[in-house]
């Protein structure tokens, strides 16, 4: 609910000052971001005992042109990642907070009076800002005793749903799937644990 606050309250104060437009386009977003691991052994992919988490996602971008149908989105986007199992009786779960630079390409596929949808791809490199594993009652900081590796490179699917509000301001609805690339944990003994995560993303484009 804060995130949407702020959001309005950017929309409001960028609709009083803007006197001009320089044409550029800044996105802010904010959202839920559904993730658990992927693991694959040295011959299949399984995540049988592993189950999602929910928690927040936070974003920004500007829109580039690249002709009448193309975007490229040079982002900024922080999230909380992570997931829940069970050893034996015990519950485990991890959390683990990424800051991540990249890109999303974008292609218009349908535009219609005030309704855009586009969908694309996305590339980021990410890097741990925190991590927390809880094993029963028992919290440990996943920095401290390395268990994970500090930098993900993580690819994924877009699909932004545009609404216009006005010459200067849109609102979006993204929804976005993501998957590491990279094996997370330190120990490699030829198995892999990879990042995966579901986003709903709302937000709004400003004209600047």
């Amino acid at each position: 609910m804060k995130g949407i606050v702020v959001l309005i309250c950017h929309f409001i104060v960028l609709q009083g000052l803007a006197q001009e437009t320089t044409g550029i386009k800044l996105n802010l977003e904010t959202g839920k971001a559904i993730t658990s691991f992927l693991y694959q052994s040295g011959t299949s992919v399984s995540s049988e005992g592993i189950q999602c988490v929910s928690s927040q996602a936070y974003g920004a971008s500007l829109d580039i042109s690249l002709g009448e149908k193309s975007t490229l989105q040079p982002a900024l986007q922080y999230y909380e990642g992570g997931a829940q199992s069970n050893v034996g009786n015990l519950p485990v779960s991890w959390q683990l907070n990424y800051l991540g630079v990249g890109a999303n390409y974008l292609y218009t596929v349908f535009s219609k009076g005030n309704y855009t949808l586009r969908p694309g791809v996305a590339l980021g490199t990410y890097y741990m800002l925190r991590g927390t594993q809880l094993i029963g009652t028992q919290n440990f900081n996943t920095k401290e005793t390395g268990a994970f590796k500090p930098w993900d490179v993580q690819t994924g699917l877009v699909l932004s749903n545009l609404f216009k509000v006005s010459d200067l301001a849109d609102f979006f609805v993204n929804y976005r799937f993501d998957i590491g690339l990279n094996q997370i944990e330190k120990e490699d003994v030829g198995e892999k644990t990879r990042n995966m995560a579901h986003k709903i993303m709302i937000g709004l484009r400003f004209t600047l």
